[in-house]
C-alpha cells in the first residue's frame, strides 16, 4: 500500500534485464516460455536468454513469473502450450526441466542451452542446442545471448503442430552428424575423448593433427575408429612434450556417414 492509500502491483518487467549489451530489442509480441532450474548460478543464463528473446520480440516467463492462483504444474504446461518459442537450460541435468521439456517436445522445437554436451542425455542431442561452457566463440559465455537470437528468431520461423493435430507415427529425429571432442588429464598423461554428439553413425573416424603441433600425438594404433555410434564415446591416449609448437590449435576430426559423405569437425586442443 503506497502513501496515497492505493495498492501497488509491481509487474515483471519487460526490459532487458542486461539492456548495455545491445540497444535492438523489439517491443515483445510473442511469448516464450523459460525451463530451468531455479539457481541463483544460472541467473545470469536466465538474464541472457531474456534479453535475447526481447532482440528477438519475444518476452520469456519461468514458472515463478506465473503468479494467478491454480495448479502451478497445470499452468506450467498451460504456459508451454500457448508459448511461441520455448527454451530449456539443460545444465545439471535437473529432473524437473527434462519433464517440463518431454512434454514440450510434442508440440514445439525446443531451444536447448548447456554448459557442455556433458549435460544432454543422448535421445535430445539432436535439438538445436546452443553451449556456454567452451572456450572457442560458438560455445562461450560472451556469444550466447547473440546465438540465441539467431535460434529463438529461426524457432519463431518453423510451423508449429496444431492443436488436437495427432502424429500417424512417431516423428523421426533428422540424422545428424556431429562429433565433441576433448582433451583431458589423467593421472598419468592425457587422453582425447570423442564422443558422437549425433544421431548418425560414423565410420572410419580418424584424427588429423596440424603438422606445427609437434608437441602433440595420439596413439596411431587405436586409429581410425572403423564405427561410431550415436551416444558411443573413445578415449584415445595422448601424449604431450612441452616446448614443440604452439599450445593452442585445432585437430580435425574425419569420418564417413552411412550416405558416404565425408565430414569432418574442428577440436580446440590447450595444453
Amino acid at each position: 500500500m503506497g502513501e496515497d492509500g492505493v495498492l501497488s502491483v509491481r509487474r515483471r518487467s519487460i526490459l532487458p534485464v542486461k539492456p548495455d549489451r545491445s540497444t535492438d530489442w523489439k517491443l515483445p509480441v510473442k511469448r516464450g516460455f523459460l525451463i530451468m532450474p531455479f539457481s541463483g548460478d544460472l541467473e545470469w543464463v536466465r538474464e541472457e536468454i531474456v534479453a535475447a528473446g526481447l532482440r528477438a520480440g519475444v518476452d520469456f516467463e519461468r514458472a515463478d513469473d506465473i503468479f494467478t492462483p491454480g495448479v502451478i504444474l497445470d499452468q506450467i504446461l498451460k504456459a508451454i502450450d500457448d508459448a511461441d518459442a520455448i527454451v530449456a537450460v539443460c545444465t545439471g541435468k535437473n529432473p524437473n526441466v527434462f519433464f517440463e521439456l518431454g512434454y514440450a517436445i510434442q508440440r514445439h522445437s525446443p531451444i536447448l542451452v548447456a554448459e557442455d554436451t556433458d549435460d544432454l542425455p543422448f535421445d535430445i542431442r539432436h535439438l538445436r542446442t546452443e553451449l556456454y561452457g567452451r572456450a572457442e566463440p560458438g560455445g562461450h559465455k560472451k556469444t550466447l545471448q547473440a546465438r540465441l537470437v539467431k535460434a529463438i528468431t529461426a524457432a519463431l520461423e518453423e510451423k508449429p503442430v496444431p492443436r488436437g493435430f495427432r502424429l500417424a507415427s512417431a516423428p523421426k529425429p533428422k540424422l545428424v552428424a556431429r562429433i565433441d571432442g576433448r582433451l583431458e588429464r589423467t593421472g598419468k598423461g592425457h587422453r582425447l575423448t570423442l564422443t558422437n554428439a549425433g544421431t548418425a553413425e560414423l565410420r572410419d573416424v580418424d584424427v588429423a593433427i596440424p603438422e606445427e603441433a609437434q608437441s602433440f600425438h595420439l596413439f596411431a594404433a587405436d586409429l581410425p575408429i572403423g564405427v561410431l555410434r550415436p551416444g558411443e564415446q573413445v578415449r584415445i591416449p595422448a601424449s604431450v612434450v612441452m616446448g614443440g609448437g604452439p599450445s593452442i590449435f585445432d585437430v580435425t576430426v574425419k569420418g564417413v556417414t552411412p550416405e558416404g559423405e565425408h565430414v569432418d569437425f574442428p577440436v580446440k586442443i590447450s595444453l
